[in-house]
């Protein structure tokens, strides 16, 4: 999936489901809990992303450990950079089949 991203297909760049496919693989997301993931949960020196579990009545964070690959996409698409209040991961279109 992730070298499928890399191509360019009928005028369609998927290069932005690259990020989406390594966060729900490195930090064992579900989809709910990527998307409220935002830019101030992100902690790039102690190298931890606080996730928002989905299943819960009470809203309660995990840390998760970002792996080389996920600090790689992450700074590739210049995540960091962003305001802190803006979504890590993308808007819930980019989610769509």
């Amino acid at each position: 999936l992730l070298a499928a991203c890399d191509v360019e297909r009928a005028n369609h760049d998927r290069k932005h489901l690259k990020l989406v496919l390594i966060g729900l693989w490195e930090l064992g997301c579900r989809k709910e809990e990527l998307q409220k993931i935002l830019v101030k949960d992100i902690n790039i020196d102690a190298r931890i992303v606080m996730v928002w579990e989905a299943k819960r009545k009470m809203a309660k964070q995990r840390p998760c450990y970002i792996s080389d690959r996920l600090l790689d996409a992450l700074l590739e698409n210049k995540v960091i950079d962003a305001p802190e209040n803006t979504r890590a991961f993308g808007e819930s279109r980019y989610y769509a089949r």
